[in-house]
């Protein structure tokens, strides 16, 4: 008998890249769980990517890929999520969601 796994991959609505060493950075909540490959890319609220990271963890500062800050706003995200799995054939998971930077 083969049980396949109970992957879970929540993210916050805000975070607050201010320096003050609290909630500075947008990670998921509690320890990623079962995930083989990450893809997250973040947009701007006109569709422009603006960041992406193949980090599970996403470890993201609220700067873009050149490490400018990006403006206090809300910013769409796309997640692509491989989990492991017992099917040969999984698909990757799809997650798509707002966050509200506040600085």
């Amino acid at each position: 008998v083969c049980k396949d796994n109970c992957p879970a991959y929540v993210l916050p609505n805000v975070f607050t890249p201010n320096g003050d060493n609290k909630n500075d950075i947008f990670q998921p909540f509690d320890c990623p769980a079962f995930v083989q490959s990450l893809e997250f890319r973040v947009f701007n609220r006109w569709g422009a990517q603006v960041y992406d990271t193949k980090d599970v963890n996403i470890n993201w500062n609220g700067k873009n890929k050149a490490g400018k800050d990006l403006a206090a706003g809300q910013y769409y995200y796309e997640v692509s999520i491989q989990f492991e799995s017992s099917r040969k054939d999984a698909k990757p998971t799809i997650l798509k969601g707002w966050v509200q930077m506040l600085r």
